[in-house]
């Protein structure tokens, strides 16, 4: 059995998750969940071992999956957030953006500050629209660098929340009201029923987009670059509307680059 690079880190991931969870000071039932995380390392070899004789296509996808089990497990056995974490971050948007952060995204023209809100609602959809473009385009065989660029960017931010459990701003500032529009119901409708409830440093929204369209558009400069436009609405939303800190969306840039740049050395 050979697995494919992005295979192996994610094995690597879940293996790490298996050690963190016995460091952690988690309860008794959080240390349950280290079961289900050796489980979940079980199914990826077994998926593997099976799709390898049945078709590579399906193969091609399966770091999707990979990619959703790494952001809930860390989630299982993560602490409660920690307070002095929270105060930090948030005093390094206060220095950069100032302290009234909503009161001033109000002020943003109402297109603009629209815009910003629906494009974020493309950081869920983004990598495998991406992945998509590419396989569809005749570019299967960039299968393995896609998903090394993604899956370098995006899972040091979901294994830092077991370390750095911090709630997001949005929740800590009470700007989860919908504010009469579509896009705000939407996202907030989404982080209600299918998120983790806690913030991931770096964004790994911001960092996955990042590394989705620089892969893209190492094949297909158009449409990385209308990704890319996607992109940059994904993380001044993320920011404008507190669903990430400052600091969250300018890390996510750097790993989403050096991902991009890891996968290109393979």
């Amino acid at each position: 059995m050979t697995l494919r690079l992005t295979e192996r880190i994610a094995l690597g991931f879940f293996a790490y998750l298996s050690v963190a969870a016995l460091l952690t000071r988690a309860d008794v039932k959080s240390r349950r969940h280290i079961g289900l995380i050796l489980v979940g390392v079980g199914a990826t070899f077994l998926i593997r071992v099976t799709t390898m004789t049945v078709d590579s296509r399906i193969r091609d996808w399966l770091s999707a999956g990979d990619l959703l089990l790494a952001y809930w497990l860390p989630a299982l056995i993560a602490p409660a957030p920690d307070v002095r974490w929270e105060r930090r971050f948030l005093a390094l948007d206060h220095r950069w953006l100032g302290r009234d952060l909503m009161r001033r995204s109000d002020r943003l023209p109402r297109m603009l500050a629209g815009l910003l809100e629906f494009s974020y609602l493309f950081c869920y959809p983004m990598v495998p629209l991406g992945f998509a473009i590419l396989f569809f385009s005749g570019f299967r065989s960039d299968a393995d660098r896609f998903w090394t660029a993604v899956l370098v960017a995006a899972l040091p931010c979901y294994g830092l929340v077991i370390w750095l459990p911090m709630r997001p701003p949005r929740l800590l500032e009470g700007t989860t009201t919908t504010s009469g529009s579509v896009a705000r119901t939407l996202n907030l409708q989404v982080l209600r029923h299918a998120s983790i409830q806690l913030n991931t440093f770096p964004s790994a929204h911001v960092a996955a987009s990042v590394a989705t369209a620089l892969a893209v558009s190492a094949r297909l400069p158009p449409a990385g670059a209308a990704l890319g436009m996607i992109t940059i609405g994904i993380t001044l939303g993320s920011v404008v509307h507190r669903y990430h800190y400052a600091v969250d969306a300018i890390a996510g840039l750097a790993l989403g680059v050096i991902g991009f740049l890891v996968s290109r050395s393979i």
